[in-house]
């Protein structure tokens, strides 16, 4: 039994030395790959201050200072990354230098049993007894693996959301398979300390002329326009950026909604309030109306306006008239 014990401790000796020139091998590769990194950040550091400089004066679009700051930025996570995962080998090294010492002295505290064991002075009794201690040990062994078994069946079989609400929409089918971060629905949280507010998307060029403050109508989709108008609101916040497919598919939750608004290119987001009325049925201030008798939910599609100018008559119709008049 000591013999075969020798044995293992040896070939977990050698493998432990192995496992040890490996990490030390990745940790040179890592800090070979974080230097080469950190002597390129100045040069996208420097190529994004120049883009944005020629942006300031109309000579390039937004969209190439936005690939040269997401360069600027994929290298620096590289970095951190870099950093991260040197820290993560040195705890390693550490280990696997600890595990291997302890080895080390296990082989030689059994170098010494084997030296007594030469006498032959082992008796049956003390080899039964060992047997029956490692029979106890793997039956323990087993048990724990059991009971880890067990709770991860129970934590992977189930499926809780960290919010209490009505669930709107379920996107997986019975018996499909799915990755932990994979969308299976939608939920409309329950949070009565917040009130509804309207996202909408809008091309780069409508987007950009927007601001907070401006006033905006949003009518649900399912509400005849002409004849109850829209509900009242204010535009609250405006994305500086245009809003990626992931992003917008967080808020919407409805990947063909999605496909279908950014196929007409970039889209800016704008977030506004809903102004409240208790006197309607909705609970909304309606345009030209009380609105119809329906209740607005989350997740209800809608179309808005938003009144990004307000000028009176005449201001439009002078220009026109020294236009025709040839009044300077």
């Amino acid at each position: 039994t000591f013999l075969r014990l020798f044995s293992i401790c040896v070939l977990y000796l050698d493998a432990f030395a192995l496992g040890l020139d490996s990490i030390r091998q990745d940790r040179i590769s890592q800090i070979q790959s974080l230097q080469a990194t950190e002597q390129l950040l100045p040069t996208f550091k420097q190529r994004l201050d120049k883009r944005q400089q020629l942006l300031q004066q109309g000579a390039i679009s937004g969209d190439t200072v936005l690939q040269a700051q997401q360069d600027y930025l994929n290298a620096a996570k590289q970095i951190n990354e870099a950093r991260s995962q040197l820290k993560q080998l040195d705890v390693k090294e550490v280990d696997a230098e600890r595990q291997y010492l302890e080895n080390l002295n296990s082989i030689k505290d059994l170098q010494a049993q084997l030296k007594q064991l030469d006498s032959k002075q082992v008796t049956s009794e003390q080899q039964d007894l060992e047997a029956d201690t490692n029979r106890k040990q793997e039956i323990q062994e087993v048990q724990r693996n059991i009971a880890q078994l067990t709770v991860q069946l129970v934590e992977n079989s189930q499926i809780k959301s960290s919010y209490t609400g009505r669930i709107l929409e379920i996107s997986a089918t019975p018996g499909q398979v799915v990755q932990q971060g994979t969308p299976i629905g939608a939920i409309a949280a329950q949070q009565a300390s917040e009130q509804p507010v309207s996202v909408a998307f809008f091309p780069i060029g409508d987007g950009k002329k927007i601001q907070p403050g401006m006033k905006i109508q949003i009518t649900p989709s399912t509400v005849q326009r002409e004849r109850f108008g829209g509900i009242i609101g204010s535009v609250s916040d405006i994305s500086a950026y245009p809003v990626t497919k992931e992003s917008a598919l967080s808020i919407v939750g409805n990947s063909e909604i999605i496909q279908g608004f950014m196929l007409q290119g970039p889209q800016i987001q704008v977030t506004a309030r809903l102004q409240s009325d208790a006197n309607t049925f909705s609970h909304y201030k309606w345009s030209s109306s009380q609105g119809p008798e329906l209740k607005v939910t989350p997740g209800t599609t809608t179309t808005v306006q938003v009144t990004v100018e307000e000028r009176a008559p005449i201001t439009f119709v002078l220009p026109l008239l020294k236009s025709w008049t040839g009044i300077n």
